[in-house]
């Protein structure tokens, strides 16, 4: 089954449709675009594999730009979302239909419906924002060895402890450029109960953090204009947020952490990684804000000489090595995050 969620024409279909096995591929929930009925491009797939007798809620939205998002609930409601991901495509503009379209066996009749169904604008915001990581930094750029050499998870890696944060955020396609995922969290106060949207996004070798499709900035959907602290998460850096509340709308500026400890809040948050250039401390295994005897014990230890996609990694390069340790955790032990978490 499919729904097309925005078509311009019924002859010969072209627009954008969300459902299962448009074209027979998996039982994935999927967002496509469509050109002559058939799929053009797959914009989103979800890691949600559709079974038989599955009540889902599906989310889907596009802002004024092009940028998609999907989401879905996996208990038949609204109020559990886990986001899919973003994909940026305008090819087509116009919405003139809704429609579900399919198909099923005689003894199937009736098992297949669709409810609640609510179309509308909704608000938005973007968070265009940059920041580098002392663990992969060179001269004035980011190393992206974990990327190279296929190291990179293709689904957010923030699920477990101490983030929990259960998003469905997918990586699509190479992306070359791509040092690791960030954890982007928007904020009305400084105190984490203040925390009112959070998106995993990709940071690229150049400090920019981008949405999954790996150029679009960071989307928030349902997060109307105003003023909010940006809180940046990483899985062995400590957590930087902006120094005051920053204007964000589907128009917002570039907010440059690297410009200056000024940009950060709290007293010298970030490490001067260049003349002028500043970044986020490397050195904190386990996430939990602080660079601490157990981020070398409990986990630099027992990770020495694996490779691949691991904790201990502080300069990202895929392997863990006695530089881990002696370069990067033992010049930054004792230090912690200012960011409430």
């Amino acid at each position: 089954f499919w729904v097309y969620v925005m078509v311009h024409d019924t002859a010969d279909v072209n627009g954008y449709a969300v459902g299962v096995n448009l074209s027979g591929e998996t039982d994935s929930l999927t967002l496509w675009r469509l050109t002559n009925s058939a799929v053009d491009d797959t914009l989103i797939t979800t890691a949600f594999d559709w079974g038989a007798n599955d009540l889902v809620g599906i989310e889907v939205t596009r802002d004024s730009s092009g940028l998609w998002e999907l989401k879905y609930d996996t208990d038949g409601n609204f109020d559990h979302l886990i986001s899919a991901g973003a994909a940026f495509d305008d090819y087509y503009l116009q919405a003139n239909y809704f429609a579900m379209s399919f198909y099923f066996r005689d003894e199937d009749s009736g098992g297949l419906w669709l409810d609640d169904v609510l179309v509308q604008s909704t608000n938005h915001v973007r968070s265009v924002a940059k920041a580098f990581l002392q663990g992969p930094f060179d001269t004035d750029s980011m190393q992206t060895t974990l990327s190279a050499n296929g190291d990179l998870p293709s689904a957010q890696p923030f699920n477990g402890q101490p983030w929990n944060y259960d998003g469905g955020e997918i990586l699509v396609g190479e992306r070359p450029d791509i040092v690791d995922w960030i954890l982007v969290q928007l904020r009305t106060g400084t105190d984490s109960s203040t925390t009112v949207a959070t998106r995993a996004a990709l940071l690229k070798k150049n400090g920019n953090i981008v949405d999954v499709d790996g150029s679009s900035p960071v989307s928030f959907a349902g997060i109307s204009d105003g003023n909010y602290y940006v809180v940046l998460r990483h899985r062995n850096h400590l957590a930087l947020m902006s120094a005051a509340t920053i204007s964000l709308s589907s128009e917002s500026d570039l907010y440059d952490f690297s410009d200056g400890q000024a940009q950060a809040y709290g007293t010298n948050p970030m490490l001067e990684l260049a003349t002028g250039i500043f970044g986020m401390y490397t050195g904190d295994a386990n996430g939990n804000g602080q660079i601490q005897n157990d981020d070398k014990n409990n986990f630099w230890k027992v990770q020495v000489g694996a490779a691949g996609y691991q904790s201990a990694d502080f300069n990202l390069n895929g392997q863990v090595q006695n530089d881990d340790k002696n370069t990067y955790w033992k010049a930054n032990v004792g230090l912690g995050t200012q960011v409430s978490f």
